[in-house]
């Protein structure tokens, strides 16, 4: 998030928030300079390296996971949740490459140039975005985690309350509210445009509104509203129903039996799965708590930032990208159905190519003569076939 404040006089969108400081002069002008050039390279290796990096593997993986768990939604409700977690990962790691273009560089004045090209211009559209598609992806993961709860803890009504029809409804629901949620996210900053006669080119400036400046709109929207809301609460009830997953699963190691409305060893693996995921999640998530937190209480807009708290939020930034890359290798640690489906699909593409290659060599094989052709479709089509056959052998 970008400030411009006339208080510190030098524009520099220099952090990894982008709030603008102020050059000062002699040995802090140096000093501050210094520090800048050492945060800016650890946001390029945490971010425009490995970021970009986990970013690009998650992209393909939530296309393959999508592909893969679409075959399964009139089979169960799981499979509708993961797809609608898929999608909701995709986007936000989508937005999230386009709002960190600026820590491609390693070079200061080169990220503050891609920045005020071409970030800037962004950030105000894609920032909401991507908190809706993360807050998408943050209740998806509890609803999946209180189907399974259904299914596992309560399994005389899971026939009822886990059908695909009625996740497809709770899968909708959550996308359209968790929009309509970040509304006032797209009033927080404005994108201003002016003239550098240093350099002689426009630049974009990013500034908060009134509105995000103002000390109780975002006491209410972070600490009574988004932090409970999209964190705390979500947060609370996936280590509760987690937590009785997990005893279930014990429990049912202890007695011998499988869980589960079903007598299938699958379901286990299933729910073990799905653990799994919500665990990883919870670890990726928990830093996004403190993070707006600290940003909600103690981040001055006319001050410098602080430079602990810079570092700590490009950590965190990582970590969401990495939760939102990540949930195709714990499909395919612990879910030997996805692995089928997925190995089945790469056969398949496999095939096809296969036989594409195989029509093409076909083709080039056979003879173009005029009159060849005017001889050949005279003939039936027994005959064609037939005669084709022996001048691919010859």
């Amino acid at each position: 998030m970008d400030v411009v404040d006339p208080n510190f006089g030098i524009k520099a969108n220099l952090t990894g928030l982008g709030v603008s400081t102020t050059v000062q002069s002699g040995t802090d002008e140096i000093e501050n300079y210094k520090r800048y050039e050492q945060f800016i390279m650890f946001q390029f290796i945490m971010i425009g390296i490995l970021g970009y990096t986990v970013m690009t593997i998650g992209v393909i993986g939530n296309c393959l996971s999508f592909s893969v768990l679409s075959r399964g939604w009139k089979d169960s409700s799981i499979y509708v949740y993961l797809s609608g977690i898929a999608v909701a990962d995709l986007l936000t790691l989508v937005t999230m490459a386009f709002m960190k273009a600026d820590t491609l560089s390693p070079d200061m004045m080169k990220m503050i140039q891609i920045r005020t090209q071409f970030s800037n211009y962004l950030i105000p559209y894609f920032h909401p975005l991507s908190l809706g598609f993360q807050l998408v992806s943050i209740y998806m993961t509890v609803a999946l985690t209180v189907d399974r709860f259904i299914y596992i803890c309560l399994p005389f009504k899971a026939s009822f309350m886990c059908r695909p029809s009625r996740a497809w409804k709770v899968v909708v629901g959550l996308y359209v509210a968790c929009m309509l949620y970040q509304i006032p996210r797209w009033f927080e900053f404005e994108t201003k445009v002016s003239f550098d006669k240093e350099y002689n080119n426009t630049v974009a400036l990013l500034a908060p509104t009134e509105l995000a400046r103002h000390y109780l709109y975002r006491h209410i929207n972070f600490i009574w509203l988004y932090i409970p809301v999209a964190l705390a609460l979500p947060i609370l009830a996936l280590c509760i129903l987690n937590g009785l997953l997990i005893h279930a699963v014990i429990k049912s190691n202890k007695d011998g039996k499988v869980i589960g409305a079903t007598t299938e060893n699958q379901d286990k693996s299933t729910t073990i799965m799905l653990i799994s995921v919500v665990i990883f999640f919870l670890l990726c998530q928990m830093p996004a708590l403190f993070q707006n937190f600290i940003y909600a209480e103690f981040v001055d807009f006319n001050v410098p930032p602080n430079f602990p708290y810079l570092y700590f939020n490009v950590v965190s930034t990582f970590l969401i990208l990495l939760n939102s890359s990540a949930n195709i290798f714990i499909y395919c640690y612990f879910g030997p159905r996805f692995r089928n489906e997925l190995a089945k699909q790469f056969k398949e593409c496999c095939g096809r190519c296969s036989h594409r290659s195989a029509e093409n060599s076909y083709k080039a094989a056979t003879p173009c003569c005029p009159m060849y052709t005017r001889r050949v479709s005279g003939m039936s089509a027994t005959s064609e076939t037939e005669l084709t056959d022996v001048n691919w052998i010859r």
